[in-house]
């Protein structure tokens, strides 16, 4: 008579990131700030995203992700070495664009709001 097999799914408990931690919980301390329209935080593993307007998650996404290529693509043409931050303003919006170590962020924001002094509160 054959043995049955016992078959257990074993997953592997994710590393705990206490970096990624602090930058969520600064991350959220600034998304209630007035004029700040929301963030996404991605790495290899993970995105987290906090918008107003959730209709225009694909759209920032999209433009989240296209303006940190375009950036680093210009960097490479242009030789400009490495790029801190970019800013992207609109007619009534702007879009911070940065890295920390592994963790791409992007910042939407009302026109008025300073993205200068929020990524040096960041970083």
């Amino acid at each position: 008579m054959p043995r049955k097999r016992k078959i257990e799914k074993i997953e592997a408990k994710p590393e705990p990131e206490p970096e990624l931690d602090k930058i969520k919980e600064k991350l959220n301390e600034i998304k209630n700030k007035p004029g700040i329209v929301g963030y996404i935080i991605r790495n290899k593993r993970s995105a987290t995203i906090d918008l107003d307007d959730p209709t225009k998650l694909i759209d920032y996404a999209i433009l989240s992700t296209s303006a940190k290529e375009t950036a680093e693509q210009l960097s490479k043409i242009f030789t400009l070495d490495e790029t801190k931050y970019t800013i992207i303003e609109g007619e009534k919006t702007k879009l911070l664009n940065f890295s920390i170590n592994e963790n791409d962020i992007s910042i939407f924001a009302e026109k008025q709001v300073n993205l200068e002094k929020i990524y040096k509160d960041l970083t």
